[in-house]
């Protein structure tokens, strides 16, 4: 059964130096469409009040972070969790991603810890993976570039495309941050590229469209500790906004299809379309046209899944935009994409996103 994913499971073997059979837990394309298939809302989610936590239905997550990029848990912890829980799953195996923001060390280290003790794993299925920032440039429907994040399932975090795609973005984001804090230092701020980093670790790693906003704000930080006019800082903002539009899209940030171009193992998907922000419409474009473009693109380029079972909070509880992410559920299926999902945790429990 899924002779593809059995080849899959011995590339990474032959990388890990061990046997493939050691890597059972490990979860390739062909399975992971079927279980996916298979799977309903409630199995994404952790219900009100953890309901399907406690009572076993919860049994999917597939978008995880952990210390390696902007999470609370180690790799350790989260595997612990997931083991733990797996008994108390009703239909097992617990299924586990890992989405770290452009950047794959911990997917590998996963990969290690599983080959070294696969009995302790039989109940936990594990997808290799990771969440790559992209931009979709449409100058037609929008007037600027729409920042969006696009997740890799079953990938193959030995491949050396992915890992030049990943590590180029690394240097160039590092770069670029090095550049705005010396412009800050050019107008008399005391600060320092290297402190920066120690300010977030998604600046330390050089990784995730939030790169360049949070060493705004440790620049605005700065200011305001040194008694430095801050307007100084919000104009290199807004120079920045100028070249790109957005403070989320830079010099580096691929497009999406460059970096589908660049991961040819496993699934690409859409993360959390619903959180997509549509500023910058065009006055005849609506949301949906927009949107529709977007997946429309996505999936030509090869795109086939998006997190449509994506826990959203606050805003995307009130009726209307329910509404609208039932659209982009229902244009998912139109186009046959895979409907993924998972909590987005960047806490120190599997169950919860943000603490």
């Amino acid at each position: 059964m899924y002779p593809q994913d059995q080849e899959y499971r011995e590339e990474l073997a032959k990388n890990l130096g061990c046997k493939a059979d050691r890597l059972g837990s490990v979860v390739g394309t062909e399975e992971l469409k079927d279980i996916v298939s298979k799977l309903s809302p409630d199995n994404f989610s952790v219900g009100d009040d953890f309901a399907n936590v406690n009572n076993g239905t919860h049994k999917v997550n597939l978008h995880i972070h952990t210390i390696e990029s902007d999470g609370n848990m180690t790799v350790e912890e989260l595997l612990n969790q997931a083991v733990e829980y797996a008994d108390k799953v009703k239909d097992p195996p617990f299924i586990i991603a890992l989405t770290n923001h452009d950047t794959i060390k911990d997917t590998i280290i996963t990969l290690e810890i599983i080959s070294k003790n696969p009995e302790k794993f039989r109940k936990v299925k594990f997808i290799p993976g990771v969440e790559i920032t992209a931009k979709y440039v449409n100058n037609e429907l929008f007037d600027k570039p729409i920042q969006l994040e696009v997740i890799g399932y079953s990938i193959n975090p030995f491949d050396k495309d992915l890992n030049k795609l990943l590590d180029v973005f690394k240097e160039d984001n590092i770069n670029y941050g090095k550049e705005l804090v010396a412009k800050a230092q050019k107008i008399g701020l005391n600060a320092s590229f290297e402190e920066a980093k120690g300010f977030h670790n998604l600046i330390n790693i050089g990784a995730s469209p939030a790169f360049v906003r949070l060493l705004f704000d440790y620049l605005l930080d700065k200011a305001e500790e040194q008694g430095f006019d801050s307007q100084k800082i919000e104009d290199l903002i807004q120079e920045h906004i100028r070249e790109y539009k957005t403070e989320y899209v830079f010099r580096s940030t691929p497009e999406i299809a460059d970096v589908l171009n660049f991961i040819r193992t496993g699934l690409l998907g859409i993360a959390h379309p619903g959180r997509i922000c549509l500023k910058g419409l065009k006055h005849h474009v609506s949301g949906k046209e927009a949107i529709e473009s977007l997946f429309n693109k996505f999936n030509k380029l090869g795109g086939t899944a998006a997190e449509i079972n994506y826990q959203y909070k606050s805003d995307y509880y009130n009726p209307e935009s329910n509404a609208w992410l039932n659209h982009i559920a229902r244009y998912a299926e139109k186009l046959g994409i895979l409907k993924t999902g998972g909590i987005d945790n960047h806490s120190k429990s599997i169950f919860i996103c943000k603490m």
